[in-house]
């Protein structure tokens, strides 16, 4: 099983509460396996928590089918959302003066405080692109 930080999970939980009402959880939820509503819509979760990847995938392909056509648009409008948030917030600080070659190896440095399992290694980078395995 590999595992994901909840504060992916709590900040989409925001979005869909601020774009689509708090009524919106309940049709999500009753879209989604119980065992899957447990992890993701538990109350004793914290950012720093350790959720279950599989679960979390779930919700987004749920909320996008729910609150849009199911194509990846409306949890692709989702994320934006949110990494936009997060640069001009928590990041923005590592990330404002970085070259995208910067950015490619401060990622992969992170890797581990998002995830369980695997690694994020940048196998070669240039001016004009990297090469990053997962």
């Amino acid at each position: 099983m590999t595992n994901i930080k909840a504060l992916s999970v709590l900040d989409c939980r925001s979005y869909i509460t601020e774009t689509y009402g708090a009524e919106a959880h309940e049709k999500i939820k009753a879209a989604m396996r119980k065992e899957d509503v447990d992890i993701v819509y538990a109350d004793h979760i914290l950012p720093v928590s350790w959720l279950d990847l599989g679960a979390v995938v779930n919700h987004f392909l749920i909320f996008d089918r729910l609150y849009g056509t199911g194509d990846g648009k409306a949890g692709e409008a989702m994320l934006r959302s949110l990494a936009e948030k997060h640069y001009n917030g928590i990041y923005r600080a590592m990330f404002k003066n970085a070259t995208p070659q910067d950015v490619v190896k401060k990622v992969a440095a992170i890797w581990n405080r998002f995830y369980d399992k695997g690694e994020s290694v940048v196998d070669s980078s240039d001016d004009n692109g990297a090469i990053v395995k997962l």
